[in-house]
């Protein structure tokens, strides 16, 4: 039982599947760099693929968002 204001990480297959979902959005903006799909405006797509895709990291890394801090 978790406390209160205290939230459960995701579970393991969630986790699993924001780590590849993640990675898919770096490659994808790494696509938008490449071969430039929208022309001179296709940085919609690099930076929506690399924020989306940090976000996912770091839900696959540690079962939240955003990261929980650290208690010393």
């Amino acid at each position: 039982m978790t406390n209160h204001g205290q939230r459960t990480p995701a579970r393991l297959t969630f986790r699993r599947l924001a780590f590849y979902v993640g990675i898919l959005c770096f490659l994808a903006a790494g696509v938008f760099v490449v071969f430039q799909p929208g022309g001179k405006s296709n940085w919609v797509g690099v930076v929506s693929g690399l924020l989306v895709g940090f976000v996912m990291l770091t839900i696959g890394k540690t079962g939240h968002w955003p990261a929980p801090k650290r208690r010393h």
